[in-house]
């Protein structure tokens, strides 16, 4: 024989937990910051260690160069960003080169065309979530 028995949780204190909120996220803040300030100078010195390993790579005409320690080696990286959008765009759509974007959904503009028209285009993932945010006083 089982009984089942009702309890009622206790109510949240709302503000109280806002508090708490603020408090950790300032926390948190604090904690990255003092980290950040703690590594940068292992940052700075990795960064400078690798400078000069360039630098012997490139003395020596070589892509790698391995070692007791472990192997060393040059490699391209490639980075972009658009300087004029418009002149991109256009050049885009005249050649024809649309792998030349990435290919991602615009948030807000799949957003409106929900809201206008029920359903998200074709192809497209759509979903809502709610989070919370916290503001101090």
């Amino acid at each position: 024989m089982t009984t089942e028995v009702s309890v009622t949780p206790p109510p949240i204190d709302v503000a109280k937990r806002v508090g708490q909120f603020v408090k950790l996220r300032d926390l948190k803040a604090e904690m990255k910051a003092k980290h950040d300030e703690e590594l940068k100078p292992v940052n700075d010195t990795m960064e400078m260690i690798k400078d000069e390993l360039k630098q012997a790579l490139q003395q020596v005409n070589a892509d790698n160069m391995k070692t007791e320690n472990g192997t060393v080696s040059l490699s391209m990286k490639h980075s972009v960003s658009t300087a004029d959008i418009n002149a991109f765009w256009t050049w885009v759509v005249t050649q024809g080169a649309f792998d030349m974007l990435y290919k991602k959904p615009n948030v807000t503009a799949i957003t409106e065309y929900v809201q206008q028209n029920g359903v998200a285009p074709p192809g497209v993932n759509y979903s809502t979530f709610q989070d919370v945010g916290v503001r101090r006083k």
